[in-house]
């Protein structure tokens, strides 16, 4: 199996960690009644951050892939 898989994920681990937003619509919804920009980032890296820290590593090392309780793990990334 080629690591190159795991090479991509390293490269783009922290990718966005430092990148400020400064736009004024980081705030807003796209749509009303929607999301905002901000916690649709939130959701997204609360999953990167569980899928690299776990899923990847169970499966390098040939275990099980366990999800934690989506709804209480989507919360979270709503507050990041």
């Amino acid at each position: 199996m080629s690591n190159e898989p795991l090479k991509v994920i390293e490269a783009y681990t922290y990718f966005w960690k430092d990148y400020e937003f400064n736009d004024l619509t980081w705030n807003q919804s796209y749509a009303e009644g929607k999301a905002t920009i901000s916690e649709i980032i939130g959701h997204l890296l609360n999953w990167d951050q569980y899928l690299i820290s776990n899923v990847v590593r169970a499966v390098k090392e040939g275990k099980g892939i366990e999800f934690p309780d989506f709804d209480s793990h989507n919360k979270l990334g709503m507050n990041m």
